[in-house]
Parts: structure tokens; sequence; C-alpha cells
């Protein structure tokens, strides 16, 4: 009996031995195989952010050696060719270097109306200036007589979309650096805002409206200040930089003290989160642990908080819906991945949505009097796949 069960244990052990080699050599390649794929697509995206940077630096570099200056700026007290001399400085001239010289007039107009908006300190001074270049994409077509048009072909705009909110100017309906501080945060003066807003009426006549962030050569959407930052602050408060990697965002929602901005920065982002749906609209999938919010979806995440945050909490602008887009360089491929989790985060939604300045300038394209500009933000900015 013994010596039949010891024959039986041996046969079963070079049964199960087999079979895992078996498996390993259908299984182990083909693990190996996606592995190497992901490896690989992470080099090639790399690969190819290097080669866009690199083209779009050499197009900017070109256009301020030939139009504006050959000298070169500092840079954190260091020689750089992307930064303009000191004579380019706001405190020197009236208007940034990059503007494009066909709206430098309505550039004027806006910065002596109400919706004026505050240059960032390097948008006078850096060629690459995503401020600026925002400024040079959107001015030539909110200003233009068939901006209505333009946005309704463009298949970007939202889809309730009908014309741009505009009582007597031209000037009116859209406003650079669009934000609201106290909806989102104490009043330590860090606001949350939009590189754009455009408030429009809807087809059935009620005000809404559409925010943007623009993106030109980042290479990732602003990761949670709390969670990156090594201050002095944050050393004394390691426990909340452990509850970003520890903690899910049901967890936070149910105890928003687990974050800094809560607890100690009092920022108003998990109250919106728990009152005006947030909970509801990020309730898609997310593969990773800890808070989804720390790293690249954290500025997504802010702005479509602001969004949420004026559709449902009652205030004196009324709009009865509430969208935010990004757009962004269609040759930049690293603000990708943390789009694409941000989208299955929203299940998808279509309050969010992404498109290229390229989309824009093909739905402007038929009107003559785009075609100048047209041709000088292709150029300089480096845009050619047609």
């Amino acid at each position: 009996m013994n010596v039949c069960n010891h024959l039986l244990e041996s046969i079963c052990r070079r049964v199960f031995f087999t079979i895992f080699m078996i498996k390993n050599a259908i299984f182990a390649p083909k693990f190996e195989e996606f592995k190497n794929v992901i490896i690989c697509n992470d080099m090639a995206k790399t690969q190819t952010y290097s080669i866009f940077e690199a083209r779009i630096k050499k197009s900017l570099k070109d256009y301020k050696n030939e139009k504006i200056t050959k000298k070169i700026g500092e840079f954190r007290k260091k020689p750089n060719d992307m930064v303009l001399p000191e004579e380019f400085d706001e405190s020197h001239c009236d208007t940034p270097a990059m503007l494009y010289s066909g709206i430098i007039d309505e550039w004027k107009e806006i910065q002596k109306s109400d919706f004026k908006y505050k240059p960032h300190i390097y948008s006078f001074k850096h060629i690459a200036s995503s401020q600026t270049a925002c400024v040079n994409l959107f001015i030539p077509i909110l200003t233009n007589a068939n901006a209505d048009e333009i946005l309704r072909k463009s298949g970007i705009a939202p889809k309730d979309f009908d014309r741009i909110a505009r009582r007597n100017s031209r000037y009116e309906g859209f406003h650079f650096e669009f934000g609201v501080g106290d909806l989102l945060e104490d009043n330590s003066g860090v606001i949350t805002d939009a590189d754009v807003s455009i408030a429009y009426l809807n087809k059935n006549g009620e005000k809404c409206l559409w925010l943007i962030e623009h993106k030109l050569t980042e290479k990732d959407f602003t990761h949670c200040g709390g969670y990156k930052s090594n201050s002095t602050v944050m050393k004394d408060n390691l426990e909340y930089k452990e509850n970003c990697t520890q903690c899910s965002m049901a967890e936070i929602l149910a105890n928003p003290d687990l974050c800094y901005y809560h607890a100690v920065s009092k920022y108003k982002y998990w109250e919106i989160m728990n009152e005006y749906g947030g909970k509801e609209f990020f309730s898609g999938k997310y593969d990773d642990d800890g808070c989804p919010f720390r790293l690249g979806m954290n500025q997504l995440w802010r702005n479509q908080l602001l969004a949420l945050a004026l559709e449902n909490k009652p205030n004196p602008y009324g709009y009865k819906h509430v969208c935010f887009s990004v757009v962004k360089h269609p040759d930049n491929p690293s603000l990708d991945k943390s789009i694409e989790k941000y989208k299955k985060l929203t299940n998808n939604s279509p309050k969010f949505s992404v498109f290229t300045s390229l989309d824009l300038i093909r739905a402007a394209q038929d009107f003559v009097d785009l075609k100048d500009w047209i041709s000088w933000y292709k150029r300089v900015y480096h845009i050619m796949n047609e």
C-alpha cells in the first residue's frame, strides 16, 4: 500500500511539474512580450516627446532670432536661449514680444476692460510661454466676426453651443485666467483658474460656461502641491504624504482630514466632491493605489471641481451647464497618459473633452481674414501635421 502511495505521489509530481513547464513555456514569453510592449510604448512616447520638444524649440528660437532678437536672457541666473533678455520684461514693454502682431490692438483693449488678466511672470520673457501661446490661439478667433460659426463647425465646442454670450462688444464673452477663488479655496491668494473661459448661450438660450486649460510643451499637468512638496511644513506633516499613497478616494471622501489640502490648507476640494456631485462624477475605474489626484490628474480634477462648483453651487453667475476641456499641441504625446486615466475615472463624461490647436485652426481656415494668423501660428508653434 505504501509502495502504491509512493508511486502515485511520484506520478502526480511529474504530472504537475510537466503542466507547470508547459504553462510557463506558453505564458511566460507572452508576459515578457506584454511587459516589453509597455516598456517600449513608454520609451517610444519619451522619444516622441523629445523629438517634439526639439522641433518646437527650434521653431520658437528661429522666430525669436529672426523677428525679435538674437540676444539671450537668463533663467535662474544662467544663460538660456529660450528666455528673452531683461529689456523685454513687462516693466520695459507694454505687450509680450511673442504676441501675434495682428492682435496687439485687441490685446490692449482686453487689458483695459473688465476682462483683463494678469500675465504670468514669464509670459513676456519665455518664448515657449503657454499663456502667451493660448492668447495667440484664441484672441484671433474669439474676436472674429465669424467666431460663433467657427466654434460651431469645429466639432470641439460643447454639444449644446449656439453662440458666445456677448452684449455690446466683441471683447465680451470670454476671459483669460478665469478663476473664482472663494469657490475652491480660502483667502490665501491661491486660485485654481482656467486658462480661458467662454460664456455661451446654448440652443435653448440658457447661459453656460466652457472652461479650457491650454498646454504647449508641458510634460504633464500640475501635480498635487502637498504630495510633491519637500518644504519644511510638509516634513512636519509626513503623515499626509503617506496618506496620498495609502488612502483611496473613497477613504478621503469619508474623512477629508486625511488630505493635507483640506486639513491644513483649508481648501474646499473635498467639500465640493461631497456636496456638488464629485463623488458621482469621479465614479469610474482607477487601477492604482492611493489618491488618484496626487499626480497628473490633480490639475484636471481642480479645474473640473471649479466647473462643478459653478454649475451646482448657488452663485451670482447662473450658469446652466459648465464643462471643461484641455487643448494641447497636436504633436505633444506626454499628456496622454494622465488624460486617459482621467477619462476612465470620469466614465468618459461629456463634461470633459480634449482637442488640439490644430482642430481649432482647421475650423478657421476657410475664413480669408484669418489666413495670415493661421500661417503665423503654425510656423511659430511648429504645427505641420495636416
